[in-house]
């Protein structure tokens, strides 16, 4: 499996936009083979537009960066309200 270390915003038409850098990931692989990066420094706004396009294509699941940065900043309550946008 593959992790692409994706930690960009969702940004309309720039090529860095994280939407188009996983989409291209997506595509290079065999469905179910990757992990969608979700950045903890983004506002949970970003967060949940992320997880909303992420439950739209075949993957194994979300990888969070970084635990540290959860911990430090104390954002399990963004962690929790995006996983459960990803369950909704």
């Amino acid at each position: 499996s593959v992790m692409p270390m994706v930690y960009t915003t969702i940004a309309e038409g720039e090529p860095w936009s994280w939407d188009r850098l996983i989409e291209e990931h997506l595509d290079a692989l065999p469905e179910g083979t990757c992990w969608l990066p979700l950045y903890t420094e983004h506002n949970e706004a970003m967060l949940k537009r992320q997880a909303r396009l992420a439950r739209e294509r075949e993957m194994i699941g979300v990888a969070w960066y970084s635990a540290g940065l959860i911990q430090t900043y104390d954002r399990w309550p963004v962690v929790r309200s995006t996983v459960n946008a990803l369950a909704d």
